[in-house]
Parts: C-alpha cells; sequence; structure tokens
C-alpha cells in the first residue's frame, strides 16, 4: 500500500513538472510571436498540443490558451485564416463561457480578428461586440480598452470614421491609464490612419512616428511594420515619395524576415505605388501583380480588390481601357463581397472616370451616383474619396459639353 502512494505521489510530481514546462514552452512561443519568429512560435504551439495529445495530462486552461495563440499565429503570420478558424472554435468548444468568461472572451477577440482579415466586417463587430459585454461584466477595464481598438477598427473598415475614431480614443485612453506601452502605440497608429484619411498627414505623420518611435523600443516587430507602412502611406499622400518608398523597403525587409505572408503580400502594394507615381508602370504592375498573388494566396479580398484596381488604372495610363474596365469590375465585386465600403467607392469612381473616356456617360454618372450614395451613408467626409468624386463630377461635365 505504501508503494502505492509513493507512485501516486511522483505521478502528481510529474505531472506538475510537465505542466510547468509546457506553459514554459507556451510562453516562449508568445515571446517569440512578440519580437516576429512566427515560424518558432507556431512550432513551440504545436508542441505543446503534441503533448496534450500523447499525455492527455496537460493542464485544461493551457491547452485552450495554446490553441488560442496558435490560431492567432496562423492567421496573423501566415495569413491561413481558415485553419485558424477552425482551431479557435476548437478551443471555444473546449471552455466554458460561464466558468472562463476571460478565456471565452479571447477566443472570441481571435475571431473578430480573423473575421477582419477575411473582410466580413459586420461579423467581426459582433465578436467584439459580445466580447466587450463579457468585460464589462467582469470589469477589466484594460481588456475594455483594447477591444475598443478592435470596435474601432471594425467601423473604420466599414467607412464610419467618426465611430472608429471614438473607440480608437478610448482605446488610447484606458492603454494611457494602464501604462501599456504597445496600447499607446496601437491607438496613436489608429487615430493616426483617421487623420490620414481626413487629410490631416502633418497629424497622421506625427502619429505614426510616435507609434513607430514606442514599438522600436519594445521591439515588436508587427507593431514597427504598421507603423512604417501608415508612415511611408501618408509621406506618398503628402508628396514625399522617396521617404514613403525608405519605409516600405524597410517593412517589406522586416516582414520577409519574419516570414509574416501578410505584411509582405501589402509591402509588395505600397512599393508599387511609388513606381506608379514616379512613372514606372512596368516595375509598378512587376509589384501590383505580387502583391495580386501573394493575396489570392491568403484569400485577402480586401487585397485582391485593391490589386485590381491598381492594375486597372496601370491599364487605363497606358490606353488599354477595355483591360482597365474588366479589372474595375472585378475588383468592385470583390471589394462588395468584403463589405469595403471605401475600397467599394473608389472602385464606382474608377468605373465612372474609364466609361467617360469610352464615352457611356449613363454608366459614368450611375457610377458617380454610386460612390456619393456611399459617402452619404457612411456620414463621413473622407478627403480623399470626397475630392475624387468632385474630380470625376468634373472631368464628365466637361466631356459631356465637349470641352
Amino acid at each position: 500500500m505504501t508503494t502505492g502512494h509513493l507512485n501516486m505521489k511522483q505521478n502528481k510530481k510529474k505531472e506538475r513538472h510537465r505542466n510547468l514546462l509546457v506553459t514554459a514552452i507556451k510562453e516562449r512561443a508568445e515571446v517569440y510571436g512578440n519580437i516576429g519568429k512566427t515560424e518558432e512560435a507556431i512550432e513551440d504551439y504545436r508542441r505543446v498540443l503534441q503533448d496534450y495529445e500523447l499525455q492527455k495530462g496537460t493542464d485544461f486552461k493551457v491547452v485552450s490558451k495554446t490553441l488560442l495563440g496558435y490560431g492567432w499565429f496562423l492567421s496573423e503570420g501566415k495569413g491561413e485564416v481558415i485553419h485558424a478558424e477552425r482551431i479557435v472554435l476548437k478551443a471555444l468548444r473546449r471552455i466554458n463561457k460561464t466558468r472562463e468568461r476571460d478565456l471565452y472572451a479571447r477566443g472570441l477577440t481571435v475571431l473578430g480578428n480573423i473575421a477582419l482579415h477575411r473582410g466580413q466586417f459586420n461579423k467581426a463587430q459582433k465578436f467584439f461586440s459580445e466580447t466587450l459585454s463579457i468585460y464589462k461584466r467582469l470589469r477589466d477595464a484594460k481588456a475594455i480598452g483594447v477591444v475598443s481598438g478592435n470596435i474601432g477598427s471594425a467601423y473604420f473598415y466599414q467607412g464610419d470614421l467618426d465611430k472608429a475614431l471614438k473607440y480608437y480614443r478610448k482605446y488610447l485612453s484606458a492603454s494611457e491609464r494602464f501604462d501599456d506601452k504597445w496600447g499607446i502605440a496601437e491607438a496613436i497608429n489608429n487615430i493616426g490612419i483617421i487623420y490620414g484619411n481626413q487629410g490631416d498627414f502633418e497629424k497622421a505623420i506625427h502619429n505614426f512616428q510616435r507609434a513607430l518611435a514606442i514599438h522600436s523600443e519594445t521591439g515588436y516587430k508587427r507593431g514597427i511594420h504598421n507603423a512604417l507602412t501608415n508612415l511611408g502611406t501618408a509621406y506618398y499622400l503628402k508628396g514625399e515619395l522617396r521617404d514613403g518608398l525608405k519605409c516600405h523597403m524597410k517593412s517589406l525587409s522586416l516582414m520577409k524576415a519574419a516570414r509574416n505572408k501578410w505584411g509582405e503580400a501589402f509591402a509588395y502594394g505600397n512599393i508599387a505605388v511609388y513606381y506608379m507615381e514616379t512613372g514606372s508602370l512596368d516595375k509598378a504592375m512587376e509589384y501590383f501583380k505580387r502583391y495580386y498573388d501573394e493575396s489570392q494566396k491568403l484569400n485577402d479580398l480586401k487585397g485582391i480588390a485593391s490589386a485590381l484596381n491598381s492594375m486597372g488604372e496601370i491599364n487605363q495610363k497606358r490606353g488599354n481601357r477595355s483591360a482597365a474596365l474588366s479589372r474595375f469590375k472585378r475588383a468592385l465585386a470583390t471589394f462588395g463581397k468584403a463589405r469595403d465600403k471605401n475600397g467599394t467607392c473608389n472602385s464606382h469612381l474608377r468605373i465612372a472616370q474609364v466609361s467617360t473616356e469610352y464615352g457611356n456617360y449613363k454608366q459614368a454618372e450611375t457610377s458617380l451616383r454610386s460612390a456619393e450614395k456611399i459617402l452619404k451613408k457612411t456620414g463621413n467626409q473622407i478627403a480623399p474619396l470626397e475630392y475624387f468624386v468632385r474630380r470625376s463630377e468634373q472631368f464628365l461635365a466637361e466631356n459631356k459639353n465637349g470641352l
């Protein structure tokens, strides 16, 4: 009997040691993810899950957190959104949402971010709203701030800049309250995007530079990439093309080293813009095709549509109106699937311009009215879109009057 008692103690001790080891591996995976080593992070998550399958003794919470982390990095780092969604749903089925509310809320947050990547903005907003309700019941002020930032992003992608800004400011306030540098940088970055969309590029650049400084200090590679990308785009819009290209080249190098396919695809598109603006159309088409190809692999609807619009613009510049119109219409349909109102508006404007060049004024007017309807429906005056609507109207009027 005594021997049996000792064996039970030894087994419990071994189980505790294994759980400690598994927890350490999971935490190392999180560190790898934060410094941009996506593949290493994913490998560690797999090790934890393999141990669970073999031993069946690993702590329930550790396994659930591992599944959520694994799903997050598959989505954010590799763009495997369908695989990631399956894993997160598997984790949520294991979690008792009454007893483990915080863990369940984490899973909903990951699903919300996956939905954002897939262009399912309404679905993302529902996930984030449910998460927000849970954290309010838990009175977790810091988590409420983070989820507010996610809700802001869902509103942003649906074209509602006023609501997006409102939620981003809530995120910033909560992050400052808890001295969360990562959160402060993310919120500042997002508010900078709003400024950029409203045409205030000086404020946007200031915000992006602040976010870049904080992320560089903490070493968070994905944050550095986001700040560089937004800073480069703001420089482009301000007319400082070389400074913009430098930012996007740095971002591409960083994402390749981190093997982050989402970031790499986006960088290709941004580099292409420089060549487009400087008249190097062959080089621009080369990079836009890379953007398109990578976006297709990732099933990124917004990326696919953006690349189609840009390649169509090159066709238009070369005088190939038929190819341009075909790509603009494909982009319009894809933005529609993604429920991206800004992108849909942009595609309508491009179709209007090409239709005017063709002399198809009826189609041009229909597309222009569709673009205006989107702007009015969102309740925002998105500066670049508003400007191009007016320019397109002027272009249409001049051509109809034979000027």
